[in-house]
């Protein structure tokens, strides 16, 4: 019963965090890469991932993205399971009337935000991971609300080799004013390759339009810290990033960078391990 208090407490905590110290940042987008290491990867692959290189404690990550954007995300573990917080928002969002005109009559912002969390159960050489979010979303004086779960499993032939397969972000919107914002659902399969202290990643997904798209990814771990690079055709975007150990702390510095975008956005993180 104590234990549930705990975390009943803790998760109270994230979202007063989530609400207030990053409110002016905004909550989250659901298609943005979850931490600096894993990059575009999917969201249970990416938490399962963090634990296993890192075993993180307390995970926190902020982005100025592009276009006046900012991303936030927040995510605590314990044992086998997660909560979290994510959130972004967009800025300097015009308003114009009817009839459009030269000066706008004034500016308003794009709010979206997801509380959640998840767990994985192990059985042997296998690992299910399941989660959920509550999602929120506001433009002007519209507001939405909606859910979205995932879930993978992942099977352990050797040290070597660990294939997985999953879903990410199924789920739905309330309508915005007239209509709904489509979820960035995925389906995918993927293999984990181990080489000692270093990791290669492959992924194959398709979304709900249909479009089949890949994924690449490598770290590269020692006791100083974790290096990682990646690919993903969906977005058309590379990655890199780079944590250092210092103690029980990892401090983090990555970038992303599209083919077909002017920015190269920057992400911070800082974790307790």
């Amino acid at each position: 019963m104590k234990g549930k208090i705990k975390l009943f407490i803790l998760f109270v905590m994230i979202i007063g965090i989530g609400s207030n110290l990053f409110a002016n940042f905004g909550l989250p987008g659901l298609s943005l890469p979850n931490d600096i290491l894993t990059g575009y990867n999917y969201d249970l692959v990416s938490m399962l991932k963090q634990n296993k290189i890192e075993g993180k404690l307390f995970y926190a990550a902020y982005s100025p993205w592009m276009y006046d954007t900012k991303y936030s995300v927040i995510n605590y573990s314990f044992k086998d399971g997660f909560v979290g917080f994510k959130g972004l928002l967009s800025d300097e969002i015009e308003i114009r009337g009817e009839q459009p005109t030269d000066e706008p009559i004034g500016e308003t912002q794009y709010y979206n935000c997801a509380i959640g969390g998840g767990k994985f159960f192990k059985k042997d050489k296998l690992i299910i991971g399941i989660s959920g979010n509550v999602l929120f979303e506001k433009l002007y004086y519209q507001t939405a609300w909606g859910f979205s779960i995932n879930s993978m499993l992942q099977y352990k032939f050797n040290e070597f080799y660990k294939p997985y397969v999953g879903i990410d972000n199924l789920g739905k919107m309330g309508k915005l004013e007239d209509e709904s914002t489509a979820l960035p659902t995925k389906y995918f399969a993927g293999n984990e390759y181990n080489f000692r202290n270093i990791k290669v990643e492959t992924s194959l997904g398709m979304d709900n339009d249909q479009k089949v798209f890949y994924r690449l990814s490598a770290y590269y771990l020692n006791k100083y810290g974790t290096i990682s690079t990646g690919y993903s055709s969906y977005e058309d975007a590379f990655h890199y990033g780079i944590q250092v150990f210092v103690k029980n702390y990892a401090i983090g510095f990555g970038q992303f960078i599209y083919r077909e975008e002017i920015q190269s956005p920057f992400m911070f993180s800082i974790s307790i391990m």
